[in-house]
């Protein structure tokens, strides 16, 4: 891990005059011959420039980390960062080891991830409405003056570069709201906000219980009592053992559609990488996996970079059966059978 001063291809710099040199072929045959290949990394790209203006710019990858079969081996989950120089022209490297299981490592890097999330979603898109009001009142007076002036080049670059911000930001706008409200039938996007909105409280209001009547024929409106009512209730369905209602001779009177000989090998097959990416990405995007907020989308919009310790923690899970108790939870909620509910049956 270093600063190499070479470049392993001409794809590595960006400079006035970009040539080949010998000292790229020198380069690649001591990789080769040494069995090193470039840690998996992160970050900027050009680790080195030489501070000038202009043409005279050059920016290389001078620096690298390099690993053998060994390395990868050992640490399949690692990875390096090539964060930003701040006053010196090289970029330091950050090296990442999580340690545990592959299941474990994939749930730690997603804690760690989530502050930044968090934290870039505060920043850009905290106050969604008030960017969207600012942009279209841009485009408004844009547009106003383009019909004063048509022929302005300026102004109708103006105008397609707000049309375009417009355009983004309500897509963030609806996709948040998409995820607040569950609806999945929309498939329109015409910045349909108020209907969000309308739906999202009309949920809402349909879902409260605020009131409940006990199997004793009383109606209780305390919220104490109401949640000790429902765990008492679904304690006593959980905690009582029902005898079996049909016994092994009664379902073998059934005619069950039996899975075919050449299939059952299948069914205890180790899935591949593919088969897993596939399953992923054809997951509602806007399904919440669980209750760390990681929806499907984000899986399959950053499977690039999540995809390998994803498919690693899915295929260890196959090959021991175990499973993090932190990848396992889930919600538990009441689904209301009807509007308005108050009975629970």
């Amino acid at each position: 891990m270093g600063d190499f001063n070479a470049i392993s291809n001409i794809t590595e710099t960006h400079e006035g005059s970009m040539r080949w040199c010998p000292a790229i072929t020198d380069f690649k045959e001591c990789l080769q011959h040494a069995k090193l290949v470039d840690f998996r990394f992160s970050g900027i790209l050009y680790s080195w420039c030489n501070k000038s203006f202009g043409n005279a710019c050059i920016v290389k990858k001078l620096d690298r980390a390099l690993v053998n079969q060994g390395w990868t081996s050992s640490f399949p989950l690692s990875e390096c960062s090539f964060l930003t120089p701040g006053i010196s022209d090289h970029n330091p490297i950050l090296t990442t080891f999580i340690k545990g299981t592959a299941v474990f490592q994939v749930v730690q890097k997603l804690k760690l991830l989530k502050p930044v999330l968090k934290g870039n979603c505060k920043k850009d898109f905290t106050d969604i409405d008030s960017l969207l009001h600012a942009v279209k009142l841009e485009l408004d007076a844009c547009q106003s003056d383009l019909d004063c002036s048509p022929s302005n080049t300026c102004l109708r670059q103006m105008e397609r570069s707000f049309s375009t911000e417009l355009i983004r930001l309500t897509n963030i706008q609806e996709s948040m709201l998409r995820q607040k409200s569950k609806i999945n039938c929309l498939k329109l996007r015409d910045s349909n906000t108020a209907y969000f909105h309308k739906s999202f409280s009309s949920r809402n209001n349909k879902k409260k219980i605020l009131s409940l009547t006990t199997d004793a024929g009383i109606l209780i409106y305390d919220k104490e009592s109401i949640i000790e009512e429902i765990v008492a209730h679904f304690k006593g369905l959980l905690d009582t053992a029902a005898p079996p209602t049909h016994s092994l001779s009664d379902l073998c009177a059934f005619n069950f559609k039996q899975v075919p000989s050449h299939l059952l090998s299948s069914l205890s097959e180790i899935p591949s990488p593919l088969e897993i990416q596939n399953c992923l990405l054809h997951l509602n995007r806007d399904k919440a996996l669980g209750p760390d907020g990681y929806n499907a989308a984000f899986f399959q919009k950053a499977w690039d970079i999540v995809g390998r310790s994803v498919t690693l923690a899915i295929t260890e899970f196959f090959n021991n059966g175990k499973m993090l108790s932190e990848a396992n939870n889930t919600y538990i909620s009441l689904v209301p059978k009807c509007q308005n509910p108050s009975l629970i049956d």
